[in-house]
């Protein structure tokens, strides 16, 4: 019994190292000599240099082109003319500027008084009979 343990030992470590010496590390990746350059295609950036253009203002408007190109409400169709003027009313805009402006009067009383508890350091003024 004896000399079967020392034979599968020694069976095992010839296995173990027949497999390790075996294995090969693998190859390491090709690593060029020099950094490539900057032109990798052979052709300039810009094929025709002089034809670029700079970078539009965004808050500057395109322009329309030929003026002769534009047309005049005047020009317009009837149904052309009824979409156009659906922004023209203006009598309903006081209305909806009066609307906003009292929702967020009413939203900075509330942050002031958010504001107000924080600084006192109190979670919850319904608790303390305050009302905000």
């Amino acid at each position: 019994m004896k000399g079967f343990l020392i034979l599968s030992v020694i069976v095992c470590a010839v296995v173990g190292l027949a497999s390790s010496s075996s294995r090969s590390a693998p190859p390491s990746p090709d690593v060029p000599s020099t950094a490539p350059s900057d032109n990798l295609t052979g052709q300039p950036s810009v094929p025709n240099p002089g034809d670029e253009r700079p970078m539009k203002d965004p808050f500057t408007p395109y322009g329309i082109g030929d003026p002769s190109a534009s047309w005049t409400y005047a020009e317009l169709t009837a149904e052309e003319k009824a979409v156009a003027d659906v922004g023209r009313d203006v009598r309903t805009f006081p209305a909806v500027h009066d609307a906003y402006g009292s929702a967020g009067a009413q939203l900075a009383v509330k942050a002031a008084a958010a504001a107000a508890a924080q600084q006192l350091g109190v979670d919850n003024l319904g608790t303390i009979g305050v009302v905000p």
